[in-house]
């Protein structure tokens, strides 16, 4: 397994590729310390897995899942972070595949490890516990808005700016009906049942705005 450090202290590097050497056999890592470089390195050969230290490489966390998601489908991303908080629960929406706290314990690490390289999503206890108190997790969010017409991703947008339907009608110059519509066709294509998931969708998409 090829392993690519995006990191900003080689020390926790050798402590993190220390577990996955046990974990993993015939794993080769490389260590990148400028963040500048990483998309020369990516095309240098297929890599198996890049972690991330998230707090040293913002802001060009979303440029590096923008980049993953669109040119390196095969390749599985973990962010690292110093503190877990909305900062990574926002990195769940722009397509990150897993995190873990530079403070975790070896358990957690390698469950996240596990989880992400056998294609699933691995999310935290405590960032689970954002969730359920959001009532919704929307991990890719860029990729969903993508499935919307250009009349809906212009009312997502309004909403999300904090724009009222009222408002709305005069700003895009269409009927209220009309609106309630492409409404109810974006929560058809997200998948969203009940006007509090909408509002927790709507409150992740915000977050992308700013």
């Amino acid at each position: 397994m090829r392993v690519l450090f995006a990191f900003g202290s080689q020390l926790l590097t050798e402590g993190i590729n220390a577990i996955l050497a046990k974990l993993f056999k015939n794993t080769s890592s490389f260590y990148l310390s400028s963040f500048v470089d990483l998309e020369k390195k990516l095309e240098e050969q297929p890599w198996d897995l890049l972690i991330v230290d998230a707090d040293q490489g913002f802001p060009f966390t979303d440029a590096i899942l923008s980049l993953v998601n669109s040119r390196y489908d095969e390749l599985k991303t973990l962010f690292v972070y110093e503190k877990l908080d909305q900062k990574s629960l926002l990195a769940y929406r722009k397509g990150l595949r897993g995190c873990f706290s530079k403070y975790d314990n070896r358990e957690n690490i390698e469950l996240a490890f596990k989880t992400v390289l056998s294609g699933q999503i691995y999310v935290p206890q405590s960032i689970i516990l954002n969730i359920i108190c959001e009532g919704h997790v929307f991990t890719n969010l860029e990729h969903q808005v993508n499935l919307l017409s250009l009349k809906e991703k212009e009312l997502l947008y309004f909403l999300g700016k904090g724009n009222r339907m009222k408002e709305i009608t005069q700003l895009m110059n269409l009927a209220p009906s009309t609106l309630s519509t492409h409404k109810n066709r974006i929560m058809r294509k997200m998948s969203l049942h009940s006007t509090q998931e909408f509002n927790s969708f709507l409150k992740a998409y915000a977050e992308t705005l700013k």
